[in-house]
């Protein structure tokens, strides 16, 4: 997948982490979550409804991947 999207991250190392982290995530059955689309539904409209592109995350989780995938679109060169 990693692949095909992101042929050209503008971070390899920022993109590692988003991605390290979206894998390692374990929530309780009884968790609160939020849906967290791994490939940004604005950006990718045609993987908004694949299970695949589609976590659970806590608040702060969800938090932390939107910050990181921002932080990966919005690299300056």
């Amino acid at each position: 997948m990693r692949q095909i999207i992101y042929p050209e991250p503008k971070s390899q190392h920022f993109l590692n982490r988003y991605i390290k982290f979206i894998n390692s995530i374990n929530n309780p059955d009884n968790a609160i979550v939020e849906v967290h689309h791994i490939l940004p539904k604005s950006l990718y409209p045609e993987y908004a409804k694949c299970k695949w592109n589609i976590v659970k995350l806590s608040a702060r989780k969800h938090f932390i991947a939107v910050d990181r995938l921002n932080f990966e679109f919005l690299i300056q060169d």
